[in-house]
């Protein structure tokens, strides 16, 4: 199991890059108001200000049961929302666990198309123009925010 906390940064699995594949990882919170996201065809740590890089060149399946903007301060952003592709498109539906219990996470990245389970359920299908191929990292939103993840893996598809 990995924790994500301290501060504003990303956990990235630099072993390989990933183009066409399925992710699929568990997560949880402790409180509701705690946000983390798994990115997936970032460019990776090794670029000038990689956090950056990575929400403007990559995606962001976000984990954040409030839809919060830190920029408005107020709660409710659909693209924030968990199931989310970050700030792209919103989920098309909610089907979280109760804060403190396990979720699934199935994300398929296929040449364009993004597509994310939650819990078993559909609930994104986005079409990218963005990079097809890159690293998979974990996000550490702000200090105070715990975010577990366990069972991550990755198959590759053809």
């Amino acid at each position: 199991m990995l924790e994500s906390f301290g501060a504003y940064g990303l956990n990235f699995y630099v072993k390989e890059q990933f183009s066409n594949f399925v992710l699929r990882l568990d997560w949880r919170v402790a409180r509701r108001d705690d946000n983390s996201g798994v990115f997936i065809r970032t460019p990776g740590p090794a670029v000038g200000a990689a956090l950056d890089e990575a929400v403007a060149k990559g995606h962001e399946i976000q984990i954040d049961e409030r839809g919060f903007d830190a920029n408005t301060n107020t709660e409710g952003h659909a693209q924030k929302r968990t199931g989310a592709i970050y700030d792209l498109q919103a989920p098309s539906s909610f089907p979280s666990a109760p804060v403190g219990a396990w979720n699934s996470y199935e994300i398929q990245a296929n040449a364009g198309e993004i597509r994310v389970k939650l819990n078993g359920q559909g609930v994104n299908v986005y079409n990218s123009t963005r990079q097809q191929s890159g690293f998979l990292a974990l996000q550490a939103y702000r200090p105070g925010s715990r975010v577990q993840f366990r069972n991550m893996r990755v198959h590759k598809l053809p």
